[in-house]
């Protein structure tokens, strides 16, 4: 199963003919969006981003970042592509979001385990070096646009993702464990 994930589009127009070019090129099973969609309240953008998605009948899993403000925050809870505080799965596999940690008194570590857990902050590093029971398999953040990287410990992998504006994505195989970075 293949995953494309992608974050902190902040409603560039380039970042739609990036998202439409992945689509064809990588042929996902899904994608993770671990946040900052648009600038503000950009519901037109969001909607794009959307549209595509339903045009080429792929799941989503969307939170949202810092950048996207209430109005987009409210259009990502109501949509079928919301995992913010929500399970969602595809294939055999557990999907969790959590968009900001202010809504970290609602969240319940045992929803991650095993799962592929989206955050658009970066977690904790000293954090992740500690074994958890309740650790996600992997642990995929945004926010930090020109680093990419993988790092595997000793319960999690984690992926940072880098900023479609830059053109920049990443691949997630989960069933040969293997995350790729690419350039559109």
């Amino acid at each position: 199963m293949k995953l494309v994930l992608i974050s902190d589009l902040h409603s560039q127009r380039d970042c739609i003919g990036f998202f439409d070019t992945i689509i064809s090129r990588e042929n996902p099973d899904g994608i993770i969006c671990s946040g900052d969609v648009t600038v503000d309240d950009n519901l037109e953008f969001l909607e794009k981003v959307f549209d595509l998605l339903k045009k080429n009948n792929l799941a989503g899993y969307f939170i949202w970042g810092n950048a996207d403000k209430a109005n987009v925050q409210k259009k990502i809870l109501a949509s079928d592509y919301n995992i913010h505080l929500k399970s969602r799965n595809i294939g055999d596999h557990k999907i969790f979001g959590l968009s900001f940690l202010d809504d970290y008194p609602e969240f319940d570590s045992t929803q991650i385990r095993d799962s592929i857990f989206v955050t658009h902050q970066p977690p904790i590093k000293k954090n992740l070096k500690l074994p958890s029971v309740n650790a996600p398999k992997y642990h995929i953040s945004g926010h930090l646009h020109k680093i990419s990287t993988v790092v595997k410990y000793p319960s999690t992998t984690h992926i940072q993702v880098p900023t479609l504006m830059d053109g920049k994505y990443a691949t997630l195989e989960v069933n040969t464990d293997k995350a790729r970075f690419k350039t559109v």
